[in-house]
């Protein structure tokens, strides 16, 4: 699994965004500086990087992996995440348990699936907003797998949908509010987190996204 500790900062070489911070991958650590940006933007940056690919960034001296991320998929998590929202709203006005998802295809920024939690509507268990919007997504680009996609939730997948992510060898997991603030919501200590955990699976976790508002929607909902 993925660590990384991005700075708001981000250096812009040939339309490619570098995020100062530190990247580890299995035992390997490296730091990005400004040293290190010069030792990239001197070496070629080949076309076709994508968002969290991991890379031999400086070939020169330190054998380094760090973040490449294209300048042009820079859009800010907090404006994905608004759309995830969008997709809460949405089904909650029809009556739907406030999770929303969507997947974001890194090479052009496209949202290939949106998802809700169509639970009552299909009478089938297992459509929660995640599995929605994986079914989507796989069915707009006809294939099983999604490695090339950010999946973005306002709430922490559970363990079902953690799985599925992981199946779907979706590279980012993007969250809002977690399970274990929310109220009536009871999965012991499990976390995303500690499922990935038990897996070998490459997956980049973000926390922290309107967090807050994930949390009170959900929250205020769990307390009708």
């Amino acid at each position: 699994m993925l660590h990384y500790s991005p700075t708001d900062r981000f250096y812009e070489t040939n339309q490619y965004a570098i995020p100062p911070g530190k990247a580890r991958f299995d035992n390997e650590v490296g730091i990005l500086d400004d040293s290190l940006i010069f030792a990239i933007s001197s070496h070629s940056c080949k076309p076709g990087i994508l968002v969290n690919q991991i890379m031999e960034a400086c070939p020169l001296s330190l054998i380094t992996v760090v973040l490449i991320t294209r300048w042009s998929d820079l859009m800010n998590h907090n404006d994905y995440m608004q759309i995830a929202l969008d997709e809460l709203h949405a089904g909650v006005k029809s009556g739907l348990n406030p999770v929303g998802s969507i997947i974001v295809r890194h090479k052009d920024g496209e949202i290939i699936g949106r998802g809700r939690n169509l639970v009552p509507i299909h009478n089938d268990p297992t459509a929660h907003a995640e599995v929605t919007a994986i079914r989507q997504a796989c069915d707009h680009s006809g294939m099983p797998k999604l490695t090339d996609c950010t999946l973005y939730t306002t709430l922490e997948p559970c363990p079902m949908c953690c799985w599925a992510i992981l199946t779907a060898g979706i590279e980012q997991l993007v969250l809002g509010a977690r399970l274990t603030v929310i109220k009536k919501v009871n999965y012991g200590d499990y976390t995303v987190e500690n499922l990935v955990a038990m897996t070998n699976a490459n997956i980049t976790i973000t926390t922290g996204i309107r967090e807050e508002e994930c949390t009170r929607l959900r929250s205020a909902w769990e307390l009708r």
